[in-house]
């Protein structure tokens, strides 16, 4: 079974990509616990899955810009950072019933923020952490035009499973006519664990 964290237009985060014959897994995780969230779940079998390497992740059969902006994206000293693997159902299961989850788990409620006719913007998302260690978030961006207050901010850990620690993040820009998507950035410092927005024009 192979899976994918990567979700729509994010590195790191948006709806989790898994094969439907991977679906299985799920229900056998919330079997051993019915509170874990998709950001659990997603963690696990990050953790869990017996990884692919480069090569089989951006394969040089892919169109030509696709496979540099894979690289580029996901392969760092030939190590596949974008969590993509096969599925271990034995070792999930057991990474379940030891998981501590003493990590920063980092998520945002919004992954596609378009932007007005003018390409202008300000907008508030909340940055949440899932994990039960609280950490230190720094923002970056792909675009020097995005900002975002707090830019750097110590985030609590999370009450239980069912109920993350907030960060409300403003987003903010009055740069005209951008033609290209602009990723965003959340990085839990300790962890080096990573939240995407993605910014599209009209």
């Amino acid at each position: 079974f192979f899976f994918s964290s990567r979700r729509r237009h994010t590195r790191y985060i948006s709806v989790t990509g898994v094969q439907t014959c991977a679906l299985p897994i799920f229900s056998l995780l919330l079997a051993i616990n019915a509170d874990f969230s998709w950001k659990h779940i997603e963690y696990l079998l990050q953790n869990s899955s017996k990884k692919l390497n480069c090569a089989n992740y951006c394969p040089n059969s892919m169109p030509y810009d696709s496979l540099i902006n894979c690289q580029k994206n996901c392969c760092h000293n030939e190590t596949n950072v974008c969590a993509a693997g096969i599925i271990d159902a034995y070792n999930a299961l057991t990474l379940a019933m030891n998981e501590n989850f003493n990590h920063v788990l980092l998520d945002v409620d919004d992954y596609f923020i378009p932007l007005d006719s003018n390409n202008r913007f300000s907008k508030t998302i909340t940055v949440k952490n899932w994990g039960f260690i609280g950490g230190l978030v720094k923002f970056s961006s792909d675009n020097p035009h995005i900002y975002a207050y707090p830019s750097e901010f110590y985030i609590d850990a999370a009450k239980n499973l069912r109920t993350p620690a907030i960060q409300k993040v403003t987003l903010y820009s009055a740069i005209p006519k951008w033609s290209q998507k602009n990723n965003i950035i959340f990085t839990a410092i300790n962890d080096d664990i990573q939240a995407m927005v993605s910014l599209d024009p009209f």
